[in-house]
């Protein structure tokens, strides 16, 4: 052992609990042909992460949205925008695959705004306008989807699906992550 060796001291780093996001992982099975589909849902303080993958965990594509609320004139504007991915990659339907996804990341942040809605004791459609720093109701929404070519072409009854378990796992992580906060408080339900 060299000199060099035995100086070097030695760290050991551990995140806090607290500084990790809540993490939820939960798989389905889509359309007649039962195709496992993995969701993976990240609530960190400032994002929520959703994966919704077919392909061994990878991410596919990565869309992106953020969500405005109007007070002037008591509207709320969804902007959805690919990061990564074009959605057409070996799959003939390209323009629906794209379109697939933005609609699925649009009602999944749908259902996170009326949630929040509601979770602040106000109406589903009552606009909580958006905070001084610029953002809106909630945080952006990351949503990484990557569907095998074979399930691109989504029945109503499969996207339903699939929109209700990622709500569903949204719900479970929010649980979670306001568990310390909701102690003896009565929600509006």
């Amino acid at each position: 052992m060299t000199s060099v060796e035995s100086s070097t001291p030695s760290y050991s780093y551990q995140p806090s609990p607290s500084s990790l996001p809540t993490t939820r992982v939960r798989t389905i099975t889509l359309g007649d042909d039962e195709v496992e589909t993995s969701l993976i849902l990240q609530l960190f303080s400032d994002r929520i992460f959703i994966s919704v993958t077919q392909l061994s965990g990878k991410v596919g594509s990565l869309l992106s949205c953020n969500v405005e609320e109007s007070i002037v004139d008591n509207s709320t504007t969804y902007h959805v925008k690919t990061l990564l991915g074009t959605g057409s990659a070996r799959s003939s339907g390209g323009e629906r695959t794209i379109s697939i996804r933005e609609v699925f990341v649009r009602r999944l942040a749908e259902s996170i705004t009326k949630h929040t809605r509601k979770m602040a004791g106000l109406g589903e459609n009552t606009i909580i306008g958006g905070a001084e720093d610029g953002t809106g109701p909630i945080p952006p929404l990351l949503v990484g989807f990557g569907l095998k070519p074979t399930c691109s072409d989504l029945s109503v009854e499969s996207f339903n699906s699939l929109v209700n378990a990622a709500m569903d796992l949204y719900l479970e992580g929010w649980k979670i992550c306001h568990a310390g906060a909701l102690v003896g408080m009565e929600g509006p339900d």
